[in-house]
């Protein structure tokens, strides 16, 4: 915020400078966490690469992402559904062969 800004311009402007700040600060804050956790758990899954004798690891990395936005999560509960539809279908398919062929044998 420029002097004048602060003391020629709208008071309100101050506050929205403040807050925009801390936002900023905010998000600064949870990138960097975020970086961190990442980090964390990427050394987590090598770090037993290092042992001798060891031929897996216990801790598997991670096969997506730890934190999602909303239409990601969105896009992952639309494939969850559609991969449960599948298995369903799937199920209810081999039921229908199976009574289809109990019923051409006359059972």
């Amino acid at each position: 915020m420029s002097a004048e800004e602060f003391w020629h311009g709208d008071l309100r402007l101050c506050k929205a400078y403040r807050e925009a700040y801390s936002i900023t600060v905010e998000n600064k804050y949870v990138a960097e966490w975020r970086a961190g956790v990442y980090m964390f758990e990427a050394l987590l899954s090598a770090a037993n690469a290092y042992r001798e004798f060891q031929k897996t690891s216990e801790h598997p990395y991670p096969d997506k992402p730890l934190f999602s936005t909303e239409r990601s999560k969105e896009i992952a509960k639309e494939q969850e559904e559609k991969a449960r539809m599948e298995r369903n279908k799937a199920v209810f398919t081999a039921f229908a062969a199976k009574f289809n062929a109990r019923f051409e044998q006359g059972e």
